[in-house]
């Protein structure tokens, strides 16, 4: 199922379907933060570090969908892991 997905997130996910780390650390203000599980990684050296190994790194990438009901505050949830984008 297509997903039509609003701006700033569509780029923010083709950046990491790409694998374009610097496109993906560019999308953080210089103390952004990514918030792993409860792990907290603060400005974009940290955010870099994490991706290396787990994300970017990883050849992570995000599939984007609309839960049913919406189960936080977002209408948005992401699912991912290694993986070749299909589409």
């Amino acid at each position: 199922m297509t997903v039509s997905i609003p701006e700033p997130v569509a780029s923010f996910v083709d950046r990491v379907n790409d694998h374009d780390e610097q496109g993906f650390l560019d999308s953080f203000t210089p103390d952004g933060v990514v918030d792993d599980w409860g792990r907290e990684f603060r400005g974009r050296e940290a955010i870099r570090q994490w991706s290396d190994v787990e994300f970017i790194g990883a050849r992570g990438c995000w599939t984007c969908a609309r839960p049913k009901p919406p189960r936080t505050g977002s209408p948005w949830w992401v699912t991912g892991g290694p993986s070749t984008p299909t589409g």
